[in-house]
């Protein structure tokens, strides 16, 4: 019996022995997985080394105090150096705080410049021009504008900063929006600022999906947003059916694969906006069918579940290169009688691809 206590003894003290540094070791791991996650989430948009790719789309976010954001404008797909005109769009909240004006920056830079970089002393490098300030009072709104000619081969340095006390949400477009081009004229500035006063071209302005039917028409390359809040009367189950039946015109076949619809949380959306994620992931798009037995209209269901009360966000994205008319039901709709042309939707000024 003592021989058997004293194995016991000695078996113990040995798994202790293994035990300890496995533990440890896991223990080391874990940090070192915090600290890996924890740096890449905060090193995106920090510096021009971690820069991120410019949409060509809307890019929005939130610019803390004392905060920098970086993009970058890769270059074109063209296979000869071309001199091209860009134009660059930033708006953000002033709230009225005059002395916002001065504190707020764009700034752009080609690629040479980017050895010169210190976070501290941005003024050591020579940018190729700065954005322009235009205040709209009645919004509270104020916009950098910057054009210039750069060259199609390649990559240039977006930066923008903010040297003020308090946080700024910023739309940042790769386009003249702000009607400050040398043919704009002064009814289209007005009409053009700002950006989200625009139903419908982003999330920040989506217009309130219809019970039935919501209709349109698209320009070439262009999207339009929709948002929702999951309620059906009399049904108070968590998790509940949806249904969104679109229906669009013309179609020769080829151009329905690039017409769809997407899905996505109010959760994915914001933190898409406010900067935590570089691109929208929808958790839902349309699945192309054919019912009708037309093969001038394309057709896309999607069938899924949603959560009761929570908020959702629909993209209608038209990413071929002719203007559509659409149809979107809230069910699951065949053979619709699509009726008359409807209205022109009003297309995003800036939008040059269909949603991310």
């Amino acid at each position: 019996r003592y021989i058997m206590l004293h194995q016991d003894k000695i078996l113990q003290f040995s798994l202790k022995q293994i035990l300890f540094p496995v533990a440890g070791i896991f223990a080391v791991a874990a940090v070192l997985l915090i600290i890996f996650f924890t740096s890449a989430a905060t090193a995106i948009g920090s510096d021009p080394f971690n820069a991120i790719t410019l949409s060509a789309r809307v890019n929005t976010g939130v610019l803390g105090p004392g905060e920098q954001r970086w993009f970058r404008s890769i270059p074109s797909l063209q296979n000869q150096t071309t001199s091209i005109e860009k134009s660059l769009t930033f708006n953000y909240s002033s709230l009225n705080d005059s002395s916002l004006n001065q504190l707020v920056s764009l700034q752009i830079f080609d690629e040479a410049q980017i050895q010169f970089f210190d976070a501290q002393a941005i003024g050591q490098m020579t940018s190729l021009g700065t954005g322009q300030a235009i205040v709209n009072q009645a919004t509270q709104t104020s916009t950098l504008f910057w054009s210039g000619v750069v060259e199609s081969d390649q990559t240039y340095y977006i930066l923008v900063l903010n040297q003020g006390d308090f946080a700024i949400d910023y739309q940042l477009i790769a386009d003249d929006v702000a009607g400050q081009g040398p043919s704009a004229e002064v009814d289209q500035q007005v009409e053009a600022l700002p950006v989200a006063s625009t139903l419908g071209v982003n999330p920040g302005s989506a217009a309130r999906l219809e019970a039935s039917i919501n209709q349109g028409r698209l320009q070439p390359q262009t999207t339009y947003w929709y948002t929702f809040v999951q309620s059906q009367p009399g049904n108070n189950a968590p998790i509940q059916d949806r249904k969104l039946t679109l229906f669009f015109t013309p179609d020769d076949g080829n151009r329905r694969h690039n017409v769809n619809f997407e899905l996505y949380t109010a959760n994915q959306v914001e933190a898409w906006q406010h900067g935590n994620a570089q691109a929208l992931v929808n958790f839902g798009a349309g699945m192309l069918i054919s019912r009708d037995g037309d093969t001038q209209t394309g057709e896309r269901l999607w069938s899924g579940t949603v959560v009761n009360g929570d908020t959702y966000y629909v993209a209608v994205e038209n990413g071929s290169d002719v203007e559509i008319d659409y149809w979107l039901f809230t069910d699951d709709i065949s053979n619709a009688q699509l009726g008359p042309q409807p209205a022109p939707q009003k297309p995003p000024v800036y939008a040059q691809g269909a949603a991310p």
